[in-house]
């Protein structure tokens, strides 16, 4: 059985090791080997099974027989000896490779679906990258993948993490506005730059020279900043054309909630709303237009719906991120923990 984030309980070393050290006895009871007898006593043993000497064991075990054949005052040809010793140096090499081999098992969640940016880019890159990786340094991660709400809701996936339900939490971070509402700092200043790989610079900018920003994770709500992740700019998608200002005045334009005066100044009726229900509410008219951005909106279909595209240039906004439960974190190897930071 595996935990979550844990080590299995069932190691095969000591299988493998046993049945190597049977194949071992049965080797040197049933091969014919030349004797010959000294003078000098019994040859001390040498290298791995010098090793394995050294270790006590109670009389009349595998290993104490193998030992006592050995020790016999009779030195066997160099042939004979070389395999014996070539087998047990196997056998130790095997071994440690068991031994630190290990398999754990993370659930990663977000609130968002699929076909949303950072959804994606955790599922087609971040988690194949991780298992990748892990595998290179002899461990298996295996990562269950819970979005679209089916394990946590946008508004619950930094207490799902805090809490330890799930190990990854993928979020906006628009989405907590108590909790987290300057980590969202960039929402408040719209119209800056439309270049994604800048405004995550920025961001990493700021939380450098500001360690209360990722720090209050770790200190506050149990769990270890990851990511940031950008976005190509914001702007808005409508039933209807959007030529200036006052065509969105007195309509009905969704957002995230932080980006909702971006409308609502410009007298616009300001709805909240989210990835996982914006299309829905598109199309039962909730809304007649939404402040998105084009990979969100050709993730989710909304051009279906709202077929007027208007380039307002709100700016990238970086307000995503990834965290780790700090035990979920701490149960892992130094390894797979030095590749998620």
């Amino acid at each position: 059985m595996i935990f979550t984030a844990g080590r299995a309980e069932h190691n095969p070393t000591s299988d493998v090791a046993r049945g190597a050290l049977a194949a071992l006895a049965f080797f040197l009871s049933s091969t014919e080997m030349t004797e010959r007898t000294t003078s000098a006593g019994p040859e001390p043993l040498r290298g791995s099974a010098a090793k394995c000497a050294d270790r006590s064991r109670p009389a009349g075990t595998l290993d104490t027989a193998i030992e006592r054949r050995l020790s016999q005052g009779k030195n066997v040809k160099m042939t004979a000896r070389s395999v014996f010793v070539s087998a047990v140096a196997g056998l130790s090499l095997a071994v440690a490779v068991l031994a630190t081999a290990e398999t754990f098992n993370l659930k990663l969640a977000s609130g968002h679906p699929p076909g949303l940016h950072y959804v994606d880019l955790l599922h087609e890159w971040f988690i194949p990258e991780l298992k990748e990786r892990a595998k290179a340094k002899g461990h298996t991660v295996n990562v269950i993948q819970l979005y679209a709400g089916s394990a946590v809701k946008l508004s619950e996936t930094l207490e799902g993490a805090q809490h330890g339900f799930v190990d990854i939490g993928g979020m906006c971070y628009c989405f907590e506005p108590s909790d987290l509402m300057l980590h969202a700092f960039q929402v408040l200043l719209p119209f800056g730059t439309p270049d994604p790989e800048l405004s995550v610079k920025i961001a990493r900018s700021v939380y450098g020279q500001i360690p209360e920003l990722p720090n209050a994770f770790n200190e506050k709500y149990n769990q270890t900043l990851l990511s940031l992740f950008g976005q190509d700019p914001y702007d808005i998608y409508a039933k209807f054309p959007v030529n200036s200002v006052a065509d969105v005045n007195g309509k009905k334009i969704g957002g995230a909630g932080p980006n909702l005066p971006w409308v609502g100044l410009a007298g616009s009726i300001a709805v909240q709303t989210t990835g996982a229900i914006v299309y829905n509410s598109l199309q039962t008219g909730v809304f007649d237009g939404a402040i998105s951005f084009v990979s969100r909106s050709q993730g989710l279909k909304l051009y279906e719906l709202a077929k007027n595209y208007t380039k307002v240039g709100f700016g990238s906004i970086t307000f995503h991120g990834v965290q780790i439960n700090n035990k979920s974190m701490a149960a892992l190897p130094p390894e797979p923990q030095q590749i998620l930071v």
